[in-house]
């Protein structure tokens, strides 16, 4: 997509992975000697992850060989480049990296270099995208947003059978009436997750669209698939001064810091806003309750005596609500 001038939203795409796949056992080739699976990360595999989900047609994916301790120094190639190409970064590496090309099922060939010995094939299934889907998806109204701010949409992708598939790349964004600027890092590098740390945690398999609004309007994201799979999402940005109503609430529950979340809720209108950005304060300022942490939606209040209270406000524009917050 050439990427002009405009008032609606800025995107970038970055990766990052969250697939949840607790409890679910390591995939093994066809000759049973090696273990791989999706790098998912230790937040999506606490307990093991697989790779027996397909691939999106299009889409990258990191795979990782689990038990390279039982294994020779090995090298990868692909029984059918046509329908993926798999690489690493050096012979005994852990990491492979999957492109998915066309429909089918590819084997990741696993072999002793200097040998020639094929040490075992690991299936890798690639399936068209049939349907797309975000959980912020709603019905009847555009996702709504305020003015400069940054947010993420995470699609998923599914096949004709309703099979989630795996990957990132796979998927093209467009944003009506235009956008200011598009990038898509490259796949592999840390930027797209922040830094080493975060890779390890959440891993590099499902893609985030990032977009940032700079004015007020409304438009259409529209995500795409190679197969022409297309998601319309509408969006509207609005400005504070459109903000009509304020809620604020908690459970009064604390935390095992100690602390009171209180959370804000905002609308313009009938539209509820997402991720509304507050003005925080609290009364008495210097009273025994302050804030520990606040966010655009969110704050955190901690209490240096038990018994305590204050009342705590968030105001956006002109609208505005209180809550009183007792430890």
């Amino acid at each position: 997509m050439e990427a002009t001038r405009g008032t609606l939203a800025t995107a970038i795409i970055v990766m990052i992975s969250s697939s949840g796949c607790f409890f679910e056992p390591f995939s093994v080739g066809d000759e049973g000697r090696v273990e791989y699976a999706y790098a998912d990360g230790l937040l999506g595999c606490l307990f093991g992850c697989s790779a027996e989900e397909p691939m999106a047609e299009g889409a990258h994916a990191l795979v990782s060989i689990v038990n390279t301790e039982d294994l020779p120094p090995f090298t990868v190639s692909s029984d059918e480049p046509d329908v993926a190409v798999f690489t690493q970064d050096g012979v005994g590496s852990s990491h492979v990296h999957a492109e998915a090309l066309s429909p089918g099922t590819a084997r990741i060939v696993v072999r002793d270099p200097t040998t020639g010995e094929v040490i075992d094939r690991l299936p890798i299934r690639v399936h068209t995208v049939a349907r797309i889907e975000i959980d912020a998806q709603t019905e009847d109204q555009p996702l709504t947003y305020l003015e400069e701010t940054r947010f993420s949409i995470r699609p998923t992708a599914y096949d004709e059978e309703g099979e989630e598939l795996v990957g990132v790349g796979g998927l093209t964004y467009e944003v009506s009436p235009v956008v200011d600027e598009y990038h898509r890092p490259s796949f592999f590098g840390l930027e797209q997750i922040g830094d080493a740390f975060a890779a390890i945690l959440v891993g590099h398999n499902q893609e985030v669209a990032e977009f940032e609004t700079s004015g007020t309007g409304e438009g259409d994201l529209r995500i795409t698939a190679r197969s022409g799979a297309t998601l319309r999402v509408p969006i509207a940005v609005v400005s504070v001064e459109d903000v009509t109503r304020v809620e604020l609430d908690t459970d009064s529950e604390r935390d095992d810091d100690g602390r009171i979340r209180v959370d804000a809720d905002a609308w313009a209108g009938d539209r509820e806003i997402s991720s509304p950005a507050c003005s925080w304060s609290i009364d008495p300022a210097s009273g025994p309750l302050h804030f520990d942490h606040t966010e655009r939606d969110a704050a955190w209040l901690i209490s240096d005596v038990e018994g305590g209270s204050a009342t705590v406000r968030c105001s956006i524009g002109s609208a505005d609500d209180t809550l009183v917050v007792t430890f």
